[in-house]
């Protein structure tokens, strides 16, 4: 699954900012969990040492070193933003009445009434 929807990922193109493709990644591995029952179950519980995920990792390494980044700081970010995007879908999964929602919709229904005076840029975010 997880290889079919990453066949054609390549690097950044030269005018595509490294965030904005990181993003993508995110987004798309993210989907990609959430359209197959248990699959974030299933990749949280299998050795990936032969997996296509490690290979988007080193790309996406690669990406951030060219960026600018040590690899140090590049593999902490990357485990962080795998392990979050892991982590979120397999909540979602983990109930079943869970709306497919958008982050901030997600947000808006656990924090109904955050004071915007105090969170100006939150309440914002939120609404858009």
């Amino acid at each position: 699954m997880i290889a079919d929807a990453f066949s054609e990922l390549e690097q950044p193109a030269t005018n595509e900012l490294w965030a904005e493709w990181l993003a993508e990644v995110a987004e798309r591995f993210h989907l990609t969990l959430l359209i197959h029952r248990d699959a974030a179950r299933i990749v949280a519980a299998t050795d990936l040492t032969k997996s296509v995920l490690l290979g988007i990792q080193e790309l996406a390494l690669s990406v951030l070193t060219t960026a600018g980044f040590d690899l140090r700081a590049a593999l902490m970010g990357l485990v962080a933003i795998f392990e979050y995007t892991l982590g979120a879908a397999f909540e979602e999964q983990s109930e079943p009445d869970h709306p497919k929602w958008g982050h901030s919709s997600l947000l808006q229904s656990r924090c109904p009434s955050l004071d915007p005076a105090r969170l100006p840029r939150l309440v914002v975010r939120m609404l858009s």
